[in-house]
């Protein structure tokens, strides 16, 4: 065969492209926590072997047919490709979501969300504007790199022809279909959506039966509120202190971490199933102060609530409560400040911020809102204050005041977010950062509870949602629904008649029970009056579950977890009347699968 009629291949850059792509995907598999290595490192080589051809088949179709700068654009493309593919390792690891799903949801922020969800990270703008510059150093490196090992490889050339090239395509793609069908067999499908996240296209040719439920998946429509409620007649408005902490877990809340908290929660009621409204802050905060299902949450839906704020707040002003705001979290996210108290706070008679950053630590604004928010205390002496406090110390990068010591050590300082993808070696280390948080929180939170030990005043402590530390393989939150990221603490204190309620508390809640709780306490109305989703936790006759979203970005969420004392499931809803089982921990009792199917009546549609 005439050479003109071949290729010449540099065979060094494409065996260094295709070692790149296994290395990266063959440790991601390395690091399941519940999928063997052998014999599903199989799909992983091919899938690599797959991409690597592909790239290698377009490249010198592109050489021979079209100008040499698209030639050069391509193969520059080929190692962002692969760098691509590392950040999504990282991205997996710690979210939970590919790299590519990542964009998905960044470009669906543009211009609105993007700055707060870019500081929402935690990475300072320099730490930004050098991996920007990293890229295009990538970018230019890729083709003085393909030219070098180009030189090195016609030191002994390799030629393949075009027929060769394009059959040897459906070699790779022929065993990957053998091998799916002959592995995925074996996995559970909670196992099967672990090792598919990892793998290069991230989808196989078959995958383990699941179970589906066949049904509307469609949300009730929300009860309308026609008429405002001016004024309710009530012996009693108390004091309310509601405390909203970034990122805390339930079972950190211990006497060595937070004494205060841990006998805050023996003394009063705590549930022994208290499930956050979301694996993020934004889905919480929605349920929280909406009182609405999670499930309900999208970017359009808040731009709607944005002018009145939420029915819940409404509500507590209808019962003749005025409302205190301390934040030491970013509200602005999502617009969620608008969102809960309207345009231009509205609803809110105080609100105060307090931004970190600029050499303002979190611990710091924290300390400040503490501090407001207790003068505001002895100034607003009277019954009738609802107080609302958010603290950021614990969301990831974990402050506290180093002054005081590190009650905890070692201590990882700072985080190395990349470190920590690739290697567990640090994980105490910043479980240890995560402690300390805790610890200082809970010393704030201290200095409040000695100031109201007797009063009568209603106290109330959540986390938004927890955080992980590799027990479901996946580290900080927003990545899956484990207990970790989703058991928060919750726990309530109803002034000098606790002790009494205590007995006559639900044994299971959420964070769409919080304002209901609070209304039928003060009033003994039935929240459904105000349009309000969730029940008071002493109602009687309570819907036994709770519903807890997975991030989605500013969409509405497609996964959620189904929740009772009884056992859970975790359900998605993105394909049409229909709701996909993915992982359920009790499905060997034939009456919670049974109950479990009853319980979406109460979400979904009948029609």
């Amino acid at each position: 065969m005439k050479r003109a009629k071949l290729f010449e291949v540099n065979y060094i850059y494409f065996c260094i492209l295709f070692l790149s792509l296994f290395g990266v995907h063959g440790y991601s598999l390395f690091v399941l926590r519940d999928v063997a290595i052998f014999p599903f490192i199989g799909s992983v080589l091919l899938q690599c072997l797959f991409e690597s051809w592909l790239i290698l088949t377009a490249s010198l179709l592109i050489q021979r047919y079209f100008h040499k700068s698209l030639f050069y654009f391509f193969i520059a493309l080929s190692c962002i490709l692969v760098l691509a593919h590392e950040a999504d390792f990282i991205m997996t690891r710690l979210m939970g979501v590919s790299i590519w799903f990542l964009l998905h949801l960044i470009s669906y922020e543009i211009g609105d969300n993007f700055l707060e969800m870019i500081k929402s990270t935690n990475i300072s703008p320099i730490i930004w504007f050098l991996g920007a510059l990293g890229v295009i150093a990538i970018f230019a490196c890729g083709m003085v790199f393909f030219h070098i090992s180009d030189r090195l490889a016609r030191r002994k050339k390799l030629f393949i022809s075009q027929k060769m090239l394009i059959t040897f395509c459906f070699v790779p793609l022929f065993l990957m279909v053998i091998c799916d069908r002959v592995t995925l067999n074996s996995l559970s499908y909670a196992n099967y959506e672990q090792l598919r996240e990892i793998l290069p296209f991230k989808t196989t040719f078959f995958r383990p039966v699941h179970s589906v439920i066949s049904r509307k998946n469609d949300l009730k429509e929300l009860k309308s509120v026609n008429n405002r409620i001016d004024s309710i007649a009530s012996s009693k408005r108390p004091s309310i202190f509601l405390f909203v902490i970034e990122s805390l877990r339930e079972d950190f809340i211990t006497e060595e971490i937070a004494p205060n908290l841990f006998k805050f929660k023996q003394e009063n009621i705590s549930f022994d199933v208290a499930a956050s409204g979301g694996n993020c802050s934004h889905h919480s905060w929605f349920t929280i102060f909406h009182s609405q299902f999670p499930l309900r949450f999208s970017k359009e839906h808040i731009f709607k609530t944005r002018e009145k704020g939420s029915l819940a707040i409404q509500a507590m002003r209808d019962i003749g409560y005025q409302i205190h705001l301390y934040s030491s979290a970013e509200l602005a996210f999502y617009h969620m400040d608008e969102s809960i108290f309207g345009k231009r706070h509205v609803l809110a008679d105080t609100y105060y911020e307090f931004p970190h950053g600029k050499g303002v630590t979190k611990a710091q604004t924290d300390r400040k809102a503490m501090e407001q928010m207790q003068l505001d205390g002895i100034r607003f002496e009277e019954d009738g204050h609802l107080f609302i406090v958010f603290l950021d110390a614990t969301h990831f990068g974990y402050s506290w005041q180093r002054e005081n010591g590190d009650l905890f050590q070692p201590v990882e300082d700072p985080i190395n977010y990349i470190k920590a993808a690739f290697n567990k070696g640090s994980i105490e280390k910043i479980k240890n950062r995560y402690r300390n948080s805790i610890n200082y929180v809970d010393s704030l939170i201290g200095s409040f509870l000695k100031c109201h030990s007797d009063d009568d005043s209603v106290i109330i402590f959540t986390g938004d949602h927890g955080e992980a530390f590799y027990e479901n393989g996946k580290l900080f939150h927003a990545s899956n629904l484990g207990n970790e990221q989703i058991h928060v603490p919750l726990y309530y204190r109803f002034g000098k008649e606790s002790a009494l309620l205590k007995s006559k508390a639900s044994k299971i809640s959420s964070h769409l029970d919080i304002f209901p709780t609070f209304i039928d306490y003060v009033t003994g109305i039935n929240p459904d009056l105000f349009g309000l989703e969730g029940e008071s936790i002493f109602k009687l006759s309570r819907w036994p579950y709770t519903v807890t979203s997975r991030y989605n970005g500013g969409r509405a969420p497609f996964e959620f977890c189904l929740q009772s004392l009884g056992g859970r499931m975790i359900l998605q809803t993105h394909i049409p009347d229909t709701l996909k089982v993915t992982s359920i921990n009790n499905k060997e009792n034939p009456i919670f699968l049974e109950e479990a199917k009853e319980a979406f009546s109460h979400l979904f549609s009948q029609d």
